[in-house]
């Protein structure tokens, strides 16, 4: 018994202690872990801390950089602006300048048309007079030859025609020619021309304006067309542009392949100058309507123009082969 007691005590003292190491090394353990996790949470902590630290410092990079570039673009905008302001106020001088100049030559160029008509007028007085003077003169010369009837006849038409062609070049009125035609009863050449001779009928007693007529009042409508000039850019800079434009008729010289409304308008001037008012008449469809409105009047003419020209041509170049 005595040798029991002591092995039961130390068996006891044994578990304690196992019990004791066992107890430490959870605690070890669970110290470890809480030392782990709390490591992972802290890393975690930073690694969010800095991309917010990171991406705050971007923007603030960004912001400096579009605040810096702003201020620059603005400078540059009111240093462009500011010279452009400049040249446009020199051009707009030199544009004044030269409108008043072209006043000033416009109005010498209608007293010198005026003065020329004048003297047109008392030329053809001259000449009529002269011609009747002559004529009596020569009555008692005349040969008094017998002519065929029919070739009397033939002659009369084709002075008549003449005489029509005359008055026309000059843009006279020509409704005794008219009438002389009718009256002449030529069958076969008045219903060859009748679709022709009915126009010339109807512009008899006030002939269309002639080209250079139609030069000059399309050159005094230019202002209030270019008033009107479309811009498709409403800029600043492009409405200055255009106002320039306007202001001093800046326009090609040159016939122009664009379809832009200053393209046809530039080729509208330029057939004029040609003379070739089937060009001028397509360009001029061309143009927008607001452009188009201030000239409505003068279209009509050009029209009108275009129409007798290619009567009188039909007539006088065909005229021959109908009184034979």
């Amino acid at each position: 018994m005595s040798d029991e007691k002591p092995k039961l005590i130390e068996n006891k003292k044994n578990k304690s202690n196992n019990f004791i190491f066992i107890f430490n090394f959870l605690l070890f353990l669970i110290l470890l872990c809480s030392i782990g996790f709390s490591a992972y949470i802290w890393i975690n902590l930073e690694n969010s801390n800095n991309e917010e630290l990171v991406s705050e410092l971007r923007a603030s990079v960004f912001d400096e950089i579009n605040e810096h570039s702003r201020k620059n673009n603005l400078k540059i905008t009111n240093e462009i602006n500011n010279l452009y302001s400049k040249k446009i106020t020199q051009l707009t001088d030199v544009s004044l300048k030269l409108e008043d100049r072209q006043n000033k030559t416009e109005l010498n160029n209608k007293k010198i048309i005026s003065q020329l008509i004048e003297l047109e007028n008392k030329i053809d007085s001259l000449v009529k007079d002269l011609n009747q003077k002559v004529k009596i003169n020569n009555s008692p010369n005349i040969n008094k030859e017998t002519k065929n009837p029919a070739q009397i006849h033939e002659t009369d038409l084709e002075q008549i025609l003449e005489t029509l062609n005359l008055n026309f070049q000059k843009n006279k009125n020509w409704s005794k020619q008219i009438k002389a035609i009718f009256e002449h009863n030529n069958v076969r050449f008045i219903n060859h021309f009748s679709k022709e001779l009915d126009i010339l009928k109807n512009y008899a007693y006030l002939p269309p304006p002639t080209l250079d007529e139609l030069k000059f009042s399309f050159n005094a409508l230019l202002p209030s067309i270019l008033q009107n000039l479309p811009s498709q850019n409403k800029s600043f800079l492009n409405n200055k542009i255009n106002w320039v434009i306007s202001s001093i008729k800046l326009r090609k010289s040159e016939i122009s392949d664009g379809n832009k409304p200053y393209d046809f308008l530039s080729n509208v001037e330029y057939y004029l100058e040609k003379e070739n008012l089937d060009k001028v008449l397509d360009n001029f469809e061309n143009l927008p309507a607001k452009m188009k409105q201030p000239a409505l009047d003068w279209f009509e003419n050009l029209n009108s123009r275009i129409t007798v020209n290619r009567s009188i041509n039909t007539i006088t170049n065909n005229y021959r082969n109908f009184i034979k």
